[in-house]
């Protein structure tokens, strides 16, 4: 025991070894791995953090997917939903008379037209403003989910994916709608433009299905 505390007291006095020799490499060396340690240790950091981030933003679009679907499958929406095709139906054997013999766009061209006379005549009768109503509930739906793809919270090709032919139909209903307002009269601005802008891709997703399919959805 006296010779240990000797030797503690006296370290001092040991042979002045480099540091170095006990890993057999040069400070520079040493200092290349250590960086690269730490390279290793951020790059690894970075991908925990970036798989975190995307489990944050897969989590959050599956949530507001959930809610639309929730909020489309409720009785208000569903309600509107069976009016609108019954007048979309109503309407669609209408056009397809005016426009035999001419091209599909032609058709569609009276669809719009007509639909747009209908909804002019529910708003502007007090008797029929209810009516109304509901049947731009299902544009107001498609002008969330619109606003939400816009600001990036979810995709575009999920809402498409999931009402693809009801969102085609709405567009060709209420393309034209906005136009029926005065921006002075009645002090609206951009109605409907984010389900425009929506249904105006579920259209030319459409063009990518086959003619039954397409004759089908609208």
């Amino acid at each position: 025991m006296s010779e240990l505390k000797v030797a503690v007291n006296n370290r001092d006095s040991l042979p002045d070894v480099p540091w170095h020799s006990f890993v057999g490499r040069s400070p520079e060396e040493f200092e290349a791995i250590a960086t690269l340690a730490l390279l290793i240790v951020t790059v690894f950091a970075v991908l925990v953090a970036w798989r975190n981030l995307r489990e944050l933003v897969v989590n959050n679009r599956a949530r507001f997917i959930f809610e639309l679907d929730t909020r489309w499958e409720g009785p208000t929406l569903t309600r509107a939903r069976l009016e609108f095709y019954r007048v979309y139906e109503e309407i669609k054997d209408v056009a397809l008379k005016r426009s035999a013999g001419e091209k599909d766009e032609a058709y569609r061209n009276h669809l719009s037209k007509l639909f747009d006379e209908r909804l002019n005549a529910l708003r502007n009768d007090k008797n029929t403003l209810k009516k109304y109503h509901q049947l731009t509930e299902i544009a107001g739906f498609f002008e969330t989910a619109g606003l939400l793809a816009e600001k990036g919270y979810i995709k575009y090709d999920d809402i498409i994916e999931l009402y693809g032919g009801t969102l085609v139909r709405v567009y060709l209903a209420f393309r034209h709608h906005p136009s029926s307002f005065d921006r002075d009269r009645d002090g609206i601005v951009g109605l409907y433009e984010n389900c425009i802008e929506l249904g105006r891709r579920a259209f030319h997703w459409m063009q990518s299905r086959t003619e039954e399919e397409v004759a089908k959805a609208i």
